[in-house]
């Protein structure tokens, strides 16, 4: 039987309580579905008539504090809620000041949070201004790289890129490591962040203009992280928040911890993956170590099933996602911190097909 549904909106003749929105009816086997509440209040209610019987639902609930609510976080311009956190973003023509609250005028200064996009010199394509300083600041979800793509460039040349140049650096400022300074008409390679922080600088001189260039950039799940004290997130993808996570996904997260005495410790606090007995379609996988070997593997989990805590026997630990190409769902939000090690080895599992190929670092 297919879905049915019925939508009433605030203050309609058919509302049960004049107070409260009723958001769906369902009758349907199949369909998961994800409900946000507006307010810190939510009411379910199961109704079963006289004849069928069936096995029923089980739901998992999770409370958010929208500290946006409260005088906008102290935010300038707009707060933007996250799952346990907020940030703050700015208007365009507009940067985040020192404070992360408020915001000053950007001129030729880009914060860029979204998951992609596409940026340009000024002017693009027609010719650059000179005496140009141009900055972007790239920032996606934790746990996640940012891969970026020139599509064209054309900046003056110079064998040491004296007069006009590009440079790129893994991290948040300059003050980060220099990936390399760039000029001429051979755009730089494909890179990928080593965090989830990237930053892009262009000097022009008062001579000669060219077109500049285009790139693209992109958020990419996995990569290399650092456990301490404090608590790390891993995203199962950038728009957790907003949408269900992408088809044929292959994200390796290795983490390690900055102790080499200690261990690290993964906990779960959102868990939905498309559900098959054996978890042969989306699943994720927990290693004791850095590579996927079979005798080290903790479990391979799928649907609303959260996964026990687990911490490494050792001083790093390997978190695997894969996703087919049918069905998507919420995902998941795990934390992750540096613990004393864990006692508790690995167990033989189920019989598994070869570990998928690992994605480009």
């Amino acid at each position: 039987m297919g879905p049915r549904r019925r939508r009433r909106k605030n203050g309609s003749d058919d509302d049960d309580d004049a107070e409260s929105e009723l958001m769906e009816v369902l009758a349907d086997p199949t369909e998961p579905l994800l409900f946000t509440s507006a307010s810190n209040r939510v009411r379910v209610e199961f109704v079963s008539d006289s004849s069928v019987e069936r096995a029923g639902f089980s739901a998992h609930f999770i409370a958010d504090l929208d500290e946006c609510q409260a005088d906008n976080a102290g935010c300038e311009h707009i707060c933007q809620n996250r799952l346990g956190s907020y940030i703050c973003l700015c208007h365009a023509g507009y940067v985040l000041a020192e404070d992360g609250h408020n915001c000053k005028e950007g001129g030729c200064l880009f914060e860029l949070n979204s998951p992609s996009g596409v940026i340009t010199t000024p002017n693009y394509p027609g010719d650059y201004p000179k005496s140009q300083n141009c900055t972007w600041h790239f920032l996606t979800t934790p746990g996640h790289r940012l891969m970026l793509t020139f599509l064209s460039f054309q900046v003056e040349e110079h064998s040491q890129c004296k007069y006009d140049s590009v440079s790129i650096y893994d991290g948040g400022d300059s003050n980060a490591v220099l990936v390399g300074i760039f000029c001429g008409v051979v755009p730089p390679p494909l890179f990928m962040s080593s965090t989830n922080q990237l930053f892009l600088a262009f000097t022009s001189d008062a001579s000669v203009s060219r077109p500049g260039f285009e790139a693209n950039y992109a958020s990419v799940c996995g990569g290399r992280l650092t456990a301490d004290s404090s608590p790390g997130h891993i995203y199962s993808h950038a728009t957790f928040s907003d949408s269900k996570y992408g088809k044929s996904q292959d994200c390796w997260w290795r983490v390690s911890a900055r102790s080499r005495h200690r261990g690290v410790r993964l906990e779960f606090s959102t868990f939905t993956l498309e559900a098959e007995e054996s978890c042969q379609y989306d699943y994720v996988e927990i290693y004791d170590g850095l590579e996927p070997v079979q005798h080290r593997l903790f479990g391979r989990f799928c649907g609303d099933q959260m996964p026990e805590t687990i911490t490494s026997t050792g001083p790093d630990l390997l978190l695997i996602l894969h996703t087919d190409d049918s069905e998507e769902e919420k995902g998941f939000v795990a934390e992750y911190r540096e613990a004393p090690r864990g006692r508790i080895r690995p167990k033989a599992q189920m019989p598994r097909p070869a570990p998928n190929k690992e994605p480009i670092n």
